[in-house]
């Protein structure tokens, strides 16, 4: 999936609120969250180095030591970060239908993916998707 580091920094918050949900979801949707979350935390991970990298590195340029800051070297780091945020990203999370999130909350009633969540994850959750009517999910096993 095309992201930015920015989907990925923004997103993390909500990933981690919706694996700690109570009550969890069925194992299904637990699975695609867990999965989803490592490929997002290994994306953080690639953007902190990157961050480190260039942010030394301007230290470096305006030579100034660890902890030293100016505001030439503020502004600069900022924009960065920000050049940063917006560079594009191929990471591999797997959309979860609106019919995961139906079924899901039809095997545990009590469960409920907040909107919020939904929201800040926009990517991951495919909310186009369209809905099999009543009968047609009747068919379909639940996991």
């Amino acid at each position: 999936m095309n992201l930015t580091y920015r989907d990925i920094v923004q997103g993390m918050p909500a990933m981690i609120d919706a694996l700690r949900l109570k009550p969890s979801p069925t194992v299904a949707m637990a699975a695609k969250l867990a999965r989803n979350a490592r490929k997002m935390q290994a994306a953080l991970q690639d953007y902190q180095t990157a961050e480190g990298v260039l942010i030394d590195g301007l230290r470096d340029e305006l030579g100034l030591g660890e902890g030293e800051a100016s505001d030439d070297f503020t502004r600069r780091a900022q924009e960065l970060r920000e050049e940063l945020l917006e560079e594009p990203i191929e990471v591999d999370v797997r959309q979860i239908g609106l019919s995961d999130l139906l079924r899901c909350e039809e095997v545990r009633p009590a469960f409920e993916m907040p909107t919020a969540i939904l929201f800040d994850l926009s990517f991951m959750f495919n909310m186009e998707e369209e809905v099999a009517d009543a009968d047609e999910q009747a068919e379909q096993p639940v996991v």
